[in-house]
């Protein structure tokens, strides 16, 4: 219906300037899409695209064609769609062959996150049970807390997991789109360290309190809790109750040295240094996932 309204020349020339920009705007729609409110498969996105350069390019060509005739040939509007079809076919090849590789691309970036989710959790839980076996020396000053042998577990903290872990991310990286910030990865692996360290104080004064403890309170070999009464400690078990009770109550300054040499300095409670670790793990999950 614009045909006889506008001048033909400026029509054309408005197709020329527009029709990269239309473009663009187009690849932005695709990868933008959420901002819109509304969610597209990727082939919805695409099929909008290559529709957009489709009619962009027979548009262009049926106001040149009559810019240029003044009339209209049932066979040449014809060979403009056509035409237009030539000019987009390509792109329909190209992209449904770059669509065929994406599932294969796909597993392997589901398998290297996999991977890599399955070292982060083995330092997860084994930490979680480690400190909340450790979290029953809260009441150390009221009652004596048996663990009988928990904490003397064969398994420990261990770096191989971190480097499987940096492997398999460094692998999701390089073959993903959408990159995630090592940061992520860097910030729980730092608090799993400190949190460690932390652990490792409080477990060796404990074992200091526990070695002298009557030996029938250590034969259940469950956590039990059992009053001071007639139960005497001695100057080296008062003074690791004294450092149990300040590890896991007060503020105690732990540093971490980073790869540039930079040294961070933590100032937390125990229970903190336990909530900052599960918030840095959940932050990398959510981003893995």
């Amino acid at each position: 219906f614009l045909f006889g309204l506008i001048n033909y020349n400026f029509l054309i020339i408005f197709h020329i300037l527009f029709f990269l920009p239309l473009v663009f705007i187009g690849f932005y729609f695709k990868k933008h899409t959420h901002l819109l409110g509304f969610k597209l498969s990727k082939k919805s996105k695409y099929i909008i695209i290559f529709s957009i350069i489709y009619a962009f390019v027979v548009s262009c060509g049926l106001n040149i064609y009559y810019a240029l005739k003044r009339e209209w040939n049932s066979g040449d509007v014809i060979n403009i769609f056509v035409l237009g079809t030539y000019i987009v076919a390509p792109l329909v090849v190209i992209w449904a062959y770059i669509d065929w590789k994406s599932p294969k691309k796909y597993e392997l970036e589901k398998e290297y996150a996999e991977k890599l989710l399955e070292n982060i959790n083995e330092v997860y839980f084994y930490m979680f049970e480690r400190v909340n076996t450790l979290k029953y020396l809260s009441s150390i000053n009221q009652h004596v807390v048996l663990l009988n042998g928990l904490v003397r577990s064969s398994k420990k903290y261990s770096d191989t997991s971190f480097y499987l872990a940096h492997g398999y991310f460094n692998l999701l990286n390089s073959i993903t789109s959408n990159k995630i910030n090592k940061s992520f990865l860097t910030n729980f692996e730092r608090m799993a360290q400190l949190l460690d360290g932390q652990s490792s104080y409080i477990e060796e004064q404990y074992f200091i309190y526990y070695n002298s403890l009557p030996s029938d309170l250590k034969n259940n070999y469950s956590i039990t809790c059992t009053p001071y009464g007639g139960i005497t400690l001695n100057s080296q078990q008062i003074m690791a109750k004294y450092q149990l009770n300040r590890y896991l109550t007060e503020q105690l300054d732990s540093e971490s040295i980073e790869e540039d040499g930079e040294v961070i300095t933590f100032n937390l409670t125990f229970k903190e240094f336990i909530d900052k670790f599960e918030e840095e793990y959940e932050l990398l999950v959510n981003e893995i996932v």
